[in-house]
């Protein structure tokens, strides 16, 4: 997108092709806040992956979370509230720059996200084929089905 490129070029930002593979972006029309929408972009795969982590560690009365949960040991959970303190860490940044709504911050936001969501997502793709992995072997009773469905 050659809109994006002064923008790249302003603030030193990843590619939009590389932003684009990640984050689903080319579906993101011009606008006069483009780094911002990049940025809300961005934020949407953040905050699912988050949600995700978060239903592992404390699961709620939601049974794929309940049952997901229970495919973890105590240290499988140590490493995955590791990566549920960095997502963490970017909500709240991200929150940040919508307080602000500044544009150099949004650009700040979008480097240190992409540079850090290379490996954050090695990690969380891992927990997402752990749960995969569960839910293969899962075998249901006639006693599950009665207590979940009523």
């Amino acid at each position: 997108m050659k809109e994006y490129e002064q923008y790249r070029k302003k603030y030193g930002l990843p590619s939009f092709e590389e932003l684009d593979a990640e984050f689903d972006l080319s579906g993101l029309e011009v606008k006069e806040f483009l780094v911002r929408d990049v940025k809300k972009k961005i934020v949407e795969k953040l905050v699912h992956t988050t949600e995700f982590v978060e239903g592992i560690l404390q699961s709620d009365t939601a049974v794929m979370h309940i049952y997901e949960s229970a495919a973890f040991t105590d240290s499988d959970r140590k490493a995955v509230f590791e990566l549920y303190k960095k997502l963490a860490y970017f909500e709240r940044y991200a929150l940040e720059t919508v307080i602000k709504a500044e544009e150099p911050l949004d650009a700040k936001f979008i480097k240190d996200f992409y540079a850090e969501w290379k490996i954050l997502k090695k990690e969380a793709a891992r927990i997402v084929q752990k749960t995969k992995d569960f839910w293969s072997s899962v075998k249901e009773t006639k006693n599950e089905r009665k207590e979940y469905m009523g």
